[in-house]
């Protein structure tokens, strides 16, 4: 191990140099193969399950010899960075620059690419590079030392591997958590959890230690950032439907509440981060997360506050900081307040006087439908029903199957001060279109807009939203930037009023 990871007595050392790469799948029927460079990427059906594996390609195969001359060099050097690094990506960029002109010299191809795959064995997270490196990985497990990894893959679901992380990588994985994020096990804090920044990519990790975890170390890791889903993607996705994504996009326009409910994994956030996007890049943001699972998208022209606040297990406060911080923003002007996930009492009775205030943003909370929030707002956490008229819109979300990558938006609804539901929009399986339950005209959300704006104003915000999502749509332009640049075409939204 290198001299900068030296530093912590946990990290593991090694005499030799290796470049370690997964096992390789034998010839079962391919279910999909694709290229995440320099690896191959090939996900097979065997006995049922799915499984995925990642080997570098042949041309980078044949330049493991000289590239591994070169790391052996750095590790005699016991190298340190020139400059104290911010984050592990920091970390990894110095690191691939001290790389690269080294293998270029020596004629490695693909110098660039190769400097990458060093970085990672440097810092000791070989096997990690390709998960973290492909876009359609969006969650890692492992449940102990003696278990492979496995996963959840963006269009195929529950993927089991081939890999096993070495105690070398658990240990540098703890190491970077405690140098970056300042986070270390203890016997009376056994579950440590961070977040790790590469580039665009936010890793947020979480290990389990002995004694908690029983068998060893578990992990968990959940990718963020790094290919957000679009409104229309997610409606050619089949996750909702292109009505109820512009009625979602005319309540954004609106200054309407969202609250997306759904159970763990459900893709609540998803969605939360989908309708971020959507909303006028000239509304001015504010983001109150002990998570940070929200986008940056201030280079795109959005205007965005970022608070982080402890997470609610954290020994520091317990979860009162982030529901000061939702008081805090009554001062501060917010077009749309986003508040990530709502967890405890104190979230709740912040949530509801922020909206009593007349602030409204998006916010996740962990139900089965709208009618279990009800009952854990008004029984568990207080809030009078009164309340709950200032609620706007819910959305449910369901992943029907934990094996499935298919996540459902299967009720828009609304809720009356009596705590009654009501849809809007709803669906059923097999889940191939909502059903609408009212006409816009006579929604709550609609009432309300049209009171404050004049009457029609929020049929017609509506009707200009479906038009821009289909335009999105036909014309492909369902990332980020693409999609921005085209529902946000300022002509348009000036000719339908949008910002008026």
């Amino acid at each position: 191990m290198n001299g900068f990871l030296r530093r912590n007595k946990s990290a593991p050392r090694e005499e030799t140099i290796r470049i370690e790469l997964p096992s390789q799948v034998p010839p079962y029927p391919l279910l999909d193969t694709y290229e995440v460079k320099p690896y191959e990427v090939r996900i097979s059906d065997i006995a049922g399950k799915h499984y995925y594996s990642a080997a570098l390609s042949s041309e980078a195969t044949s330049q493991l010899e000289r590239a591994s001359k070169v790391l052996q060099v750095l590790e005699t050097e016991q190298w340190t960075p020139p400059v104290k690094p911010a984050n592990l990506g920091d970390l990894l960029f110095q690191l691939k620059a001290r790389l690269a002109p080294a293998l270029a010299s020596e004629a490695v191809s693909s110098a660039l690419e190769m400097s990458e795959v060093l970085a990672y064995q440097f810092v000791g997270l070989p096997s990690m590079f390709p998960f973290f490196k492909d876009d359609l990985v969006d969650e890692l497990y492992l449940d102990s030392p003696h278990s492979t990894l496995y996963l959840d893959h963006r269009k195929l679901g529950r993927c089991d591997t081939f890999v096993f992380m070495s105690n070398r990588e658990l240990k540098a994985l703890e190491t970077h958590l405690e140098m970056f994020c300042g986070e270390s096990p203890s016997l009376e804090r056994p579950t440590i959890k961070g977040e790790l920044q590469i580039a665009g990519l936010r890793l947020r990790v979480g290990i389990d230690t002995p004694p908690l975890s029983l068998n060893g170390e578990s992990v968990h890791i959940r990718k963020l950032g790094a290919k957000p889903f679009t409104l229309p993607q997610l409606v050619l996705d089949g996750t909702l439907g292109l009505e109820e994504a512009a009625f979602l996009g005319a309540c954004l326009v609106g200054s309407v509440n969202i609250t997306i409910v759904g159970p763990s994994g459900s893709g609540k956030t998803s969605l939360l981060n989908a309708l971020d996007i959507a909303a006028p890049p000239d509304y001015r943001r504010i983001y109150i997360e002990d998570a940070v699972e929200s986008l940056d998208l201030a280079a795109l022209g959005v205007h965005q506050t970022k608070l982080r606040v402890p997470p609610l297990e954290s020994e520091l406060d317990g979860g009162a900081m982030k529901s000061l911080e939702v008081l805090k923003s009554l001062h501060k002007t917010p077009d749309l307040l986003v508040l990530g996930e709502i967890q405890s009492e104190g979230h709740s009775r912040a949530l509801f006087q922020a909206l009593s205030s007349g602030i409204k943003g998006l916010q996740t909370y962990h139900a089965s439908g709208p009618e279990q929030a009800v009952r854990r707002w008004t029984q568990l956490h207080g809030i009078a029903p009164v309340q709950l008229a200032d609620l706007g819109v819910i959305v449910t979300m369901i992943r029907p199957s934990s094996l499935s990558s298919k996540r459902y938006v299967i009720r828009v609804s609304q809720v009356s001060c009596s705590g009654d539901v009501q849809d809007v929009y709803s669906t059923a399986p097999p889940f191939e279109g909502p059903r609408r339950a009212m006409e816009i005209s006579s929604t709550k959300a609609s009432l309300e807009c049209d009171s404050v704006r004049g009457s029609g104003w929020f049929a017609e915000t509506y009707s200009s939203c479906l038009r821009r999502l289909q335009k999105a749509i036909d014309l492909g332009a369902t990332d980020v930037p693409g999609f921005i640049g085209t529902y946000w075409d300022r002509s348009e939204m000036n000719q339908h009023g949008i910002n008026s």
